[in-house]
Parts: C-alpha cells; sequence; structure tokens
C-alpha cells in the first residue's frame, strides 16, 4: 500500500532531475507500440534504471519490468 502513496511523487520529482543530464533522446520512434519488446542497456551506472524508466514511460505510456540479478 505504500508504494502506491510514493509512486505518484516519484513519476513528478525523477523526470525533471533526470532531464537535467539528458538533454536529447533518439530512436524511441523505433520501439514498438503495439507489441512488447526487451531492451538491453549497457550498464554503464546504477542510475541508468532511473533514466530508462522516466524517459521511456511517459513517452511509450507502457508498463516496464526490470529483470536483475542482486549484486553482491
Amino acid at each position: 500500500m505504500r508504494q502506491r502513496k510514493i509512486a505518484p511523487i516519484i513519476q513528478c520529482l525523477i523526470p525533471p532531475i533526470i532531464g537535467l543530464w539528458v538533454k536529447k533522446v533518439t530512436g524511441v520512434e523505433n520501439l514498438p507500440m503495439d507489441r512488447a519488446f526487451i531492451l538491453s542497456p549497457n550498464h554503464a551506472s546504477y542510475i541508468e534504471h532511473l533514466m530508462i524508466g522516466s524517459i521511456l514511460i511517459p513517452r511509450l505510456n507502457k508498463k516496464l519490468h526490470f529483470i536483475a540479478k542482486r549484486a553482491f
């Protein structure tokens, strides 16, 4: 239940913060709008999960699922 209360706050705060680093995004128009797809980033840093989510979710209006391995 707590997660549902925090999610709208995060959705409002994260994109403007990420916008400080990411100025231009290209290639989103090549992603399929009518079916699922797998996106495999290069894992440059831990913040890329936030960046991908804040860029793709508003533009594609789709759910985003992360498959991850626990870091040790």
